[in-house]
């Protein structure tokens, strides 16, 4: 198998582990709510809930075996609350503002209800 294949199914993997994961997290939530994954790669759980009464755009990001965790608002990358070392703050707000857009469908989409599969591909692919 060549290796750009390789990368290929490891992509497709992870989002069929993605959709899983989704499918458990929304199992979890109560009826109505919606928690998905954006990112889940070992240690590293980037993820967004359909939270009512939310007005700020946010990712939720889990890291590290003690689950260190923070809110990130997606329209300045800017730290909201949460656990995580302050050193990973600037390589959030990268990651934030490089798929700013994406992010901000994402979550209107989850605010609504709506499918969000595509999005999630899009992002989970790096465009």
């Amino acid at each position: 198998m060549k290796e750009m294949d390789f990368d290929r199914e490891a992509n497709e993997l992870q989002h069929v582990f993605s959709q899983i994961d989704r499918q458990m997290a929304s199992a979890r939530r109560p009826q109505g709510v919606i928690e998905f994954f954006i990112i889940k790669v070992e240690d590293l759980r980037i993820k967004m809930y359909q939270e009512k009464g939310h007005q700020r755009p946010h990712v939720h990001i889990d890291y590290g075996k003690e689950k260190h965790a923070a809110s990130y608002a997606i329209d300045s990358g800017e730290r909201l609350e949460g656990s995580l070392p302050r050193r990973y703050d600037k390589a959030v707000a990268t990651w934030i503002h490089k798929h700013r857009s994406n992010l901000n469908v994402l979550w209107a989409h989850a605010q609504k209800g709506t499918a969000i599969e595509e999005v999630l591909v899009a992002i989970q692919k790096g465009n």
